[in-house]
């Protein structure tokens, strides 16, 4: 397994590993009348356009196995983590903590924290990374609920 940044090819790869865990895990949280179009938000044929720019907007890094195939990815900007998604398939492999490790790298000096919003189902992940809760979950742009966290880096 390597880790490096994402690349406009991985598009496709890296939608469907966010799409299909966003459906089986991330849902929950979904206002109900607004899971149709969380769903759509992630179709290459309808919203490619939307889906680059929510790639490119932030940086982005993947794992990619012995096969070439991405199974996590990894969105930040500054101090905060945006999203991490892994492939189905390879939910309950450890080696999520080498790329935690090496955006904790990248940011380490410059930040004290680092801050996220979590779904409920990734809440005892983030735990196991030492993030705290920070206050009660909120409703972010109006169609999902998310818990607000926080690690220390010092």
């Amino acid at each position: 397994m390597f880790i490096r940044k994402f690349k406009i090819e991985d598009l496709e790869s890296c939608t469907k590993i966010i799409k299909e865990t966003s459906e089986k895990y991330i849902i929950e949280d979904v206002i109900p009348w607004k899971e149709s179009e969380f769903i759509w938000f992630f179709n290459l044929n309808t919203n490619k356009s939307n889906v680059e720019k929510f790639f490119l907007e932030a940086e982005t890094l993947v794992a990619v196995n012995d096969k070439q195939e991405i199974i996590w990815v990894l969105r930040t900007t500054e101090n905060r983590i945006r999203s991490f998604f892994v492939r189905l398939d390879s939910i309950h492999q450890w080696i999520w903590k080498s790329l935690f490790d090496e955006y904790y790298k990248s940011v380490k000096w410059k930040y004290e924290f680092i801050y996220l919003f979590s779904s409920s189902y990734a809440v005892d992940f983030y735990k196991k990374l030492w993030f705290e809760v920070s206050w009660e979950k909120v409703l972010r742009g109006d169609w999902i609920w998310a818990h607000p966290m926080k690690k220390s880096l010092n």
